[in-house]
């Protein structure tokens, strides 16, 4: 699942830089098959991630059009990727960021 939200997050990040603040303040939904997730930006640098009853958190440093998304977990290793506005209701698809070669279908909701 964890791949799941990298994927989503960094999906997020793929494109032309557009925000000034990055993602802070959006939320996005992420879907793989049949996985259904959520991704939400904060302002203070963190985001969660909701799969079902399980939520996990990270941080999120934006600057220069880079997004980079770091888990929350010990060791793990930021995931960086250029940013693209998504218009509340715009979806984007793609296999770029899965680690394991899964469509993504990224929608942004607020």
């Amino acid at each position: 699942m964890k791949r799941i939200l990298f994927a989503a997050a960094a999906m997020i990040a793929f494109g032309s830089a557009a925000f000034a603040e990055g993602p802070a303040g959006q939320t996005f939904d992420v879907v793989s098959g049949e996985d259904h997730s959520t991704v939400t930006f904060t302002a203070d640098g963190t985001f969660t991630h909701t799969h079902g009853d399980t939520v996990s958190e990270g941080a999120y440093t934006y600057a220069d059009g880079e997004l980079c998304l770091t888990a929350s977990d010990e060791g793990a290793e930021a995931m960086c990727g250029a940013w693209t506005d998504l218009e509340i209701g715009e979806s984007t698809t793609t296999t770029e960021f899965s680690e394991d070669g899964a469509e993504l279908v990224i929608t942004r909701v607020s």
